[in-house]
């Protein structure tokens, strides 16, 4: 009853914070930390981003805060606010850290937001379009009014990878980016050319997007990557033809796109001796392992691949670059799942 109590009293206070919201509406671009720009930039399609008002700011912080479990992991990661603080971490002794936060002052608040008119579709449709950029943007809370449909006042809390990127910022602000008038001109173009795309790259895009339900660390995400990365390029192996499994047709055909991928596979994250062909080897081996329960080795045969965690980020970020592939070269793609 006091939780129910106080959600009321947050969502009547930004009600009144916020008269000018009149079919219209904002939200936090939550990983942006720094935008490269005199003011705003314009997105397109009535998307504007900026740096957050003072009202905007304190509005976003109440639903953050409210909007945070009480128990639990979570409770720890409330104890700081990133966008009103700094990360200082202190050398104990070789082997321990600890960590402090260190308040900013209001006009280095990290607060950003993207203001849209009308209903919120065309910021979702902009969030997802993003996933196809090297700087994907993660939605926190929205607000906005629409009186012409019959909606007053409306906050949305904050969703599972808003939550995730809480947790992610508790010890550091690594997850934070910078976007400069490169990147934002990047993200209005993909934006603008899903308009005209086919359907199945839109699912595509929606199936990664699935994904950041499952917990970061299970390796259930590594396979989920590799099925929309299959479903994109290859076909059913043909049984009479050894030449044509899915590691081989994966291997051959990645090696290609690597060449002339608009968004950079990162093969920069391991090292350059292990070679890209067995790179892709190594990676489907580890699936298969995923697969099938068994615990993979990273001290000796995986070894190339580092650890978990840098394969999940890199099949991770292939799959959307395939993705961004399609949308630039649709015929290519197509032909290359056929061939």
């Amino acid at each position: 009853m006091l939780m129910f109590q106080r959600f009321t009293e947050v969502f009547d206070a930004i009600a009144a914070r916020h008269p000018e919201l009149d079919g219209s509406g904002f939200a936090l671009a939550a990983n942006v930390g720094e935008l490269a720009i005199e003011t705003l930039f314009e997105l397109g399609f009535d998307l504007v981003i900026r740096r957050a008002t003072q009202n905007e700011a304190i509005s976003i912080r109440e639903m953050i805060e409210v909007g945070r479990p009480s128990s639990g992991m979570m409770s720890v990661i409330a104890q700081r606010n990133p966008y009103e603080t700094d990360i200082l971490t202190i050398e104990n002794s070789p082997t321990s850290k600890s960590f402090k936060s260190i308040e900013l002052p209001a006009e280095q608040w990290r607060y950003h937001v993207i203001t849209y008119v009308g209903t919120n579709q065309e910021l979702q449709d902009f969030i997802d379009s993003s996933v196809l950029t090297r700087t994907r943007i993660i939605s926190g809370p929205t607000f906005g009014r629409l009186p012409a449909f019959g909606l007053g006042p409306y906050s949305s809390m904050c969703g599972p990878k808003m939550a995730q990127f809480l947790e992610d910022t508790e010890r550091s602000d690594a997850p934070f980016m910078c976007l400069n008038c490169e990147d934002l001109d990047d993200l209005r173009d993909v934006h603008a050319k899903l308009k005209s795309a086919d359907r199945s790259l839109l699912d595509a895009i929606h199936r990664v997007q699935q994904l950041d339900q499952i917990p970061t660390h299970s390796p259930l995400r590594f396979l989920g990557y590799i099925a929309i990365l299959e479903s994109l390029i290859t076909h059913a192996p043909k049984s009479t033809d050894p030449y044509d499994s899915l590691t081989r047709q994966v291997r051959q055909k990645m090696l290609l796109l690597g060449r002339r991928a608009k968004l950079a596979i990162p093969y920069d994250r391991f090292d350059e001796s292990t070679g890209r062909d067995k790179l892709w080897t190594l990676l489907y081996s580890y699936r298969s392992n995923i697969a099938h329960g068994t615990t993979p080795d990273f001290k000796n045969r995986y070894k190339p691949l580092r650890d978990s965690t840098h394969a999940r980020e890199f099949i991770e970020m292939a799959t959307r670059s395939v993705i961004r592939q399609a949308l630039e070269e649709p015929d290519l793609v197509a032909d290359l799942q056929n061939c």
